[in-house]
């Protein structure tokens, strides 16, 4: 008796989790449905982009021959050739229509990766805590700053999140060569994802050999596939574009773009103080900060996704530029806490602070006021994001070098 009445508890509490959740997607959706993108520079505008350079992709033009306007808001196409050819096909469809598609694409690829890491921290926790971990998933994901900076503008940040998630899930099963695939696709939907590769430095990655072979195959086998469509030129301005996207003049969440903020005459924002010296000297504190938390990683750590989740932070902090929406990708990471919290409360002073540590990191990016407002709002409103974010990634890697030495210290002792 007492087993089916379980049984009815564990379905209700499950039936209540997916519903909330699908609940929030629906509104979620309906903040966004109702506009149709009309400009670069305006709600859907990397949508918008990305949507006209497939046009041009869909009657053999190439992508980056989408001109700027003259307005100072748009640069022209600056994305990967391959995700405008891969919306070639959709190019005839109306923007209205192709918008909502894209917005409840988006919204499904993130409920999506928030299942999937449910779903694979699910084997170390009781039956009915597993409903508890995706809805904290799913809550955070969606209920987020950079989430609405995301679905708002409309670019291809949802589908690289997946992308990492999946990767995790090879990861975690030793699947070498499908993992470098994983992060060689990720090259060409945005160049960025290929400097993950880096975590096979780290000494808990064996294999390295087929990693590095799954990923240099994924990568050729794209590039080879869009010679035919856009020949040799095209992918020459992708890598100029790349090179080029390095210093656009948006605000960065990240090591460089911060003191530039703060302490520099950016334009996006009110400096704090105007000095050239405070620049370079917080620059050169926040990079060499950053680097030896991401060396801390690759030579210490030996939990394999953790240490995935901690490099893909660390690169998101060293990136030139680091728009607000990238702070997506550090969610796993108050997850991975959460989910241990919530399979062992209070059993470790360290898990119990680095869970408390992400709910106020989340709770900090909670305000879409943070991302809004004149060039005279103060500098240091507009880098919120990026303090949260090197607390947390800070916080959590000391503090998963701590569990890793009480573990072998726990080890030797027995």
């Amino acid at each position: 008796m007492k087993q089916i009445r379980d049984r009815s508890n564990y379905r209700l509490l499950q039936g209540a989790i997916v519903v909330g959740a699908v609940s929030l997607a629906v509104w979620r959706y309906h903040l966004l449905d109702g506009a149709i993108p009309t400009s670069s520079s305006g709600e859907g505008g990397d949508f918008l982009t990305y949507l006209r350079a497939a046009q041009h992709v869909s009657v053999g033009s190439s992508p980056y021959q989408l001109s700027p306007s003259t307005d100072g808001h748009d640069f022209g196409y600056v994305y990967s050739p391959f995700v405008a050819v891969a919306l070639a096909p959709l190019a005839s469809i109306s923007v209205a229509a192709l918008w909502k598609l894209w917005i409840a694409f988006s919204i499904a690829v993130l409920l999506t990766g928030a299942g999937l890491f449910a779903y694979d921290v699910s084997p170390v926790l009781a039956r009915w805590k597993r409903p508890l971990v995706l809805g904290v998933a799913a809550l955070t994901s969606l209920k987020f700053m950079p989430t609405e900076v995301t679905l708002w503008w409309g670019n291809a940040d949802a589908l690289i999140f997946l992308l990492l998630v999946v990767t995790t899930l090879a990861i975690r099963r030793e699947r070498a060569f499908e993992t470098g695939i994983l992060i060689g696709i990720g090259v060409l939907i945005k160049s960025w994802p290929g400097l993950v590769i880096l975590v096979v430095l780290n000494q808990g990655f064996s294999k390295r050999s087929r990693i590095f072979a799954g990923f240099l195959s994924a990568t050729l086998a794209g590039t080879l596939l869009f010679l035919p469509i856009g020949g040799l030129a095209t992918l020459r301005s992708w890598m100029l574009v790349t090179l080029h996207s390095s210093s656009q003049p948006f605000i960065s969440c990240s090591v460089w773009g911060a003191p530039k903020l703060l302490f520099g005459l950016s334009g996006e924002a009110k400096p704090l103080i105007v000095s050239i010296q405070l620049q370079f000297a917080l620059t050169v504190i926040l990079a060499s900060f950053v680097i030896g938390l991401l060396v801390l990683v690759i030579r210490r750590s030996r939990n394999r996704s953790v240490t995935f989740w901690h490099v893909v932070a660390c690169i998101i902090l060293l990136l030139p530029v680091s728009h607000a929406s990238y702070t997506l990708f550090l969610l796993p990471i108050m997850w991975t806490w959460i989910s241990k919290f919530i399979a062992a409360p209070f059993e470790s002073r360290v898990v119990t602070v680095l869970a408390s540590a992400s709910v106020l990191w989340w709770l900090s990016l909670l305000p879409t006021a943070l991302w809004r407002g004149p060039t005279s709002v103060s500098s240091l409103i507009y880098e919120v994001p990026f303090i949260a974010n090197l607390a947390l990634v800070a916080i959590s890697i000391i503090g998963e070098s701590r569990l890793e030495i009480r573990s072998k210290v726990s080890t030797l002792v027995q």
